[in-house]
């Protein structure tokens, strides 16, 4: 990976706010472990072509082996250096006459503004970072307790509970 990268200066603020599409977050986490959440396709397509494993423990792996291939993955390449977590691009705007990007970059803990610039820019956000109730007539005044998986709250206890599932887990 470092050969294909050779004359790139590969910047070290690259900011991600949920690592490896979304399973890196604390919500993703405790999802796996209280539902044993599993892949919906075949854990190879979540591999990189240059870096298989053909050690999944089953078709369909479950989400925190799937997490543990991109940390070992990104501990290999030595990736981590480049990341930052906790922090959100808020603004991107191309500057055509430089051919450069203007990005601004939140660090959601301590709300400082970090302005930086870029050559290339990938979204590589993930779907679950802009999570939204679904448009469902009356859940305004509705007077349970609403979850959503990617904003979970881990002290809402669901032991005998009854629970309605709405969705399939696509945002």
């Amino acid at each position: 990976m470092k050969r294909t990268t050779k004359y790139l200066e590969l910047g070290t603020r690259i900011s991600i706010l949920g690592m490896f599409f979304s399973w890196f977050s604390l919500q993703a986490k405790i999802l796996m472990l209280l539902f044993r959440c599993a892949c919906d396709v075949p854990a190879h397509t979540y591999t990189w072509s240059f870096e298989p494993n053909p050690s999944w423990s089953s078709t369909y792996a479950g989400s925190a082996e799937i997490q543990q291939y991109f940390e070992r993955f990104a501990s290999k390449y030595d990736l981590l250096k480049y990341c930052k977590v906790n922090h959100k691009v808020t603004k991107a705007v191309w500057r055509e006459k430089e051919g450069k990007w203007s990005v601004e970059v939140l660090n959601v803990q301590g709300e400082t503004t970090i302005h930086d610039e870029c050559d290339i820019l990938i979204n590589a956000s993930g779907v679950l970072n802009a999570w939204k109730w679904p448009d469902i007539p009356g859940l305004e005044s509705y007077q349970g307790t609403l979850l959503h998986t990617a904003a979970w709250d881990a002290s809402i206890d669901l032991k005998d509970k009854h629970v309605g599932l709405i969705g399939n887990g696509y945002v």
